[in-house]
């Protein structure tokens, strides 16, 4: 892990998508808004238009932080991006679903899934 950041991330593209994983111990909106954006210029920089979002941190944000974070997605470069979301936190999943449903009111596609074969087959299922 990058001693500047709090936490680590990793990309990969598979099948013409990105494959992004975040992992860390503690979140916050910054935090967030920083791998969120790290993300948005990968897939830009690639010309991907779906992603795959697997995060493993443990610390859970509170409602107000999700809900900032997706209403600024579109400008971390997720405007016209499709996003697959899995949380390793079962915990979580109540937060996520928030946070999908803030998303798709926002014009964008998104979904959140506890299984990462869901996940893809639900990307590849996607246009």
């Amino acid at each position: 892990m990058d001693s500047a950041k709090s936490y680590e991330l990793t990309f990969e593209i598979l099948d013409g998508f990105g494959y992004a994983c975040v992992s860390g111990e503690n979140d916050s909106l910054a935090i967030s808004n920083a791998y969120w954006s790290e993300i948005g210029k990968y897939l830009a920089d690639a010309g991907l238009k779906k992603v795959l979002i697997v995060e493993d941190i443990k610390e859970q944000p509170p409602m107000e932080d999700i809900y900032c974070l997706v209403r600024q997605l579109e400008g971390l470069g997720f405007a016209d991006v499709t996003v697959a979301f899995v949380d390793r936190y079962s915990s979580h999943q109540e937060l996520n679903d928030f946070g999908v449903l803030v998303a798709t009111s926002c014009g964008m596609t998104a979904k959140a899934f506890g299984d990462e074969g869901e996940a893809l087959e639900w990307l590849h299922a996607q246009k």
